[in-house]
């Protein structure tokens, strides 16, 4: 898939390490482990920060999570990267985060979200 989309090659990490077919399904596992998955964001940022670009793609259906969770992993990643990080999204919910992938087609593209576009990279408009 990545080179049809003109990278190299990918990397996958999930902003929860959690997966059902349900997201709210993940909210209570989400709190009890929310230690857990905080020091995991060291390890992603490690390995995302030596590549210039990624995608975001976790949705909003766990609004509050993601609000919550996302803005730290975006820090580990600057923390680790002698230059902004290129923000990739495969569109935008109407609330203005990154789809997540299982809500598109398979052909969908990525668009590059542009500089002022979220900041943290959160909510991608406000």
């Amino acid at each position: 898939m990545s080179w049809k989309w003109g990278f190299s090659g990918f990397i996958t990490y999930n902003l929860f390490p959690f997966e059902h077919g349900d997201p709210k399904e993940i909210k209570e596992p989400i709190r009890r482990r929310a230690r857990d998955i905080l020091a995991s964001y060291k390890k992603i940022a490690s390995d995302i920060a030596q590549f210039d670009s990624a995608i975001l793609a976790w949705g909003s259906e766990l609004k509050r999570e993601t609000d919550e969770f996302a803005p730290r992993l975006m820090e580990q990643i600057a923390l680790m990267r002698p230059s902004p990080l290129i923000k990739w999204r495969i569109g935008q919910t109407a609330t203005g985060y990154p789809f997540h992938p299982s809500r598109k087609r398979h052909d969908s593209r990525p668009e590059r979200i542009p500089e002022n576009g979220g900041g943290a990279g959160v909510r991608l408009t406000q």
